[in-house]
């Protein structure tokens, strides 16, 4: 049977031949090793380690000094190797590898945030389709992250409206007629139209009117209104505007109305608006109403503008707005 040096190299054992003085204890090996790597003859007699000699580096040390002799001491022995602290900042995901016995060998929680690669403050991570990191584009102030679902990844959009957004005051003092808004946002679902004090210079009727961007629609609509006091009810329809007050209205200075009427997009395919509103005149008198209305339009396109007007007179006082989302 044939016999292996297994282990180590063969460029990691080395030898050194000596010449005793007789009185030298010490010699210094080519390179460095240990006292148990190291095997010591002297004329061929194998000495004992520690009892005999010690090597610590590349220094060979006796207890007795050898005999003097030609090449009398032979040393055998295994080169020390030196594992080495790797210098900061020199591993890196090329020389670590992605396999999984590379990367066992970093322990858990051992990464800290300063060994990560920079990237753009506000990014966050998330995994790409292939299950590798990758960030998320970072959005603008206000954007809240919204999931995409499985296999997509998250965005930064927008936050959900949670109330109206109002338009300025419209005055309706003057005229029968005012443009309440005439941009109101793509996207829109809900309305709410708040009436404060508005009046005219007669007895009247007063409505709202919707469009879109082919201009106001004044056809089409299904609307009704109710109004009641102590002593009597009417109710007044209309197929050309949202009605908003029925039967006999009292706009005079005592007679102010206020109210809200809120609109929905019941159906977006069809552009199908529906509203319902309640209110009452601000009259001091036994005579004061109370209105309610109702009424469903569907327009030619998406909405984007309302107009409030009244049957007969001018308005003389008041205002309305407009809130959307």
């Amino acid at each position: 049977m044939s016999n292996f040096l297994v282990g180590r190299g063969l460029n990691d054992a080395a030898y050194d031949v000596f010449s005793g003085t007789g009185a030298q204890t010490v010699f210094s090996l080519t390179s460095a090793s240990s006292t148990s790597a190291a095997t010591v003859s002297i004329s061929g007699v194998v000495q004992r380690p520690v009892t005999d000699y010690s090597v610590a580096g590349t220094t060979l040390t006796f207890v007795a000094a050898p005999p003097s002799g030609t090449n009398n001491i032979l040393v055998q022995y295994n080169k020390s190797i030196t594992i080495g602290t790797p210098a900061d900042g020199t591993i890196t995901a090329a020389k670590l590898g992605t396999g999984a016995v590379e990367t066992a060998k970093i322990a858990d929680d051992a990464v800290t945030l300063a060994k990560m690669a920079g990237g753009t403050d506000g990014n966050l991570i998330t995994y790409d389709a292939n299950g590798d990191p990758a960030y998320v584009a970072t959005g603008t102030a206000g954007q809240v992250l919204t999931s995409n679902g499985a296999g997509a990844a998250p965005t930064m959009q927008d936050a959900p409206v949670s109330g109206f957004t109002f338009t300025s005051d419209v005055a309706t003092t003057s005229g029968i007629s005012v443009t309440v808004s005439s941009s109101i946002p793509s996207g829109t679902t809900e309305m709410l139209l708040v009436l404060e004090g508005v009046s005219g210079t007669t007895d009247s009727f007063i409505y709202a009117r919707i469009g879109d961007s082919g201009g106001i629609e004044t056809s089409g609509y299904e609307s009704s209104a109710n109004s009641s006091n102590s002593s009597s009810n009417g109710v007044r329809s209309s197929i050309s505007s949202f009605i908003i007050t029925g039967a006999t209205n009292y706009f005079d200075v005592n007679a102010d109305y206020y109210g809200a009427v809120h609109f929905h997009l019941a159906d977006a395919a069809n552009n199908t608006w529906v509203c319902t509103g309640c209110g009452a005149d601000g009259s001091i008198s036994t005579t004061t109403r109370h209105y309610t209305n109702a009424g469903t339009k569907s327009l030619s396109a998406e909405l984007t503008q309302m107009t409030f007007h009244i049957s007969a007179g001018a308005f003389d006082n008041g205002s309305v707005r407009l809130g959307y989302k």
